[in-house]
């Protein structure tokens, strides 16, 4: 037995939240990150290109590091809203997220959404050719 399987309708929502990105809320707060999944096409190409620069164990130095959540912040993150300073929002920009990403709990928050959003892609995509 085949199923047709209409592409648009079943992948619609993934395929805007892998471009556009998927909001999820920081923790019980009322800041809200947009994000990505790290298989993202031109994070995935930047971080390859990074290792290459960065082999084996340089990729535990703090450069590699750096560099590493600079790509997250300038691919993975596309936004938020509910931060502020001083009373007044904060504007996403790459260089503020890539400054927020030095705070340890962000940045394991992002990593783990950014893998779990990739993971949960490649599960659905397995299940609609199991059923095809």
């Amino acid at each position: 037995m085949s199923y047709e399987i209409d592409f648009e309708k079943e992948f619609e929502a993934d395929v805007k939240a892998s471009v556009e990105g998927r909001e999820i809320r920081y923790k019980n707060t009322d800041f809200y990150v947009t994000l990505v999944p790290f298989s993202h096409k031109e994070f995935a190409g930047a971080v390859r290109s990074l290792q290459e620069q960065y082999p084996g164990v340089q990729q535990e130095s703090q450069e590699y590091q750096d560099k590493f959540y600079g790509l997250v912040g300038r691919h993975i993150i596309r936004g938020w809203r509910g931060i502020r300073q001083g009373g007044l929002p904060v504007p996403y920009s790459a260089e503020t997220a890539t400054k927020f990403l030095k705070q340890p709990a962000f940045a394991q928050f992002v990593t783990e959404q950014a893998g779990a959003l990739a993971n949960f892609k490649a599960h659905r995509e397995e299940e609609v050719l199991k059923n095809s």
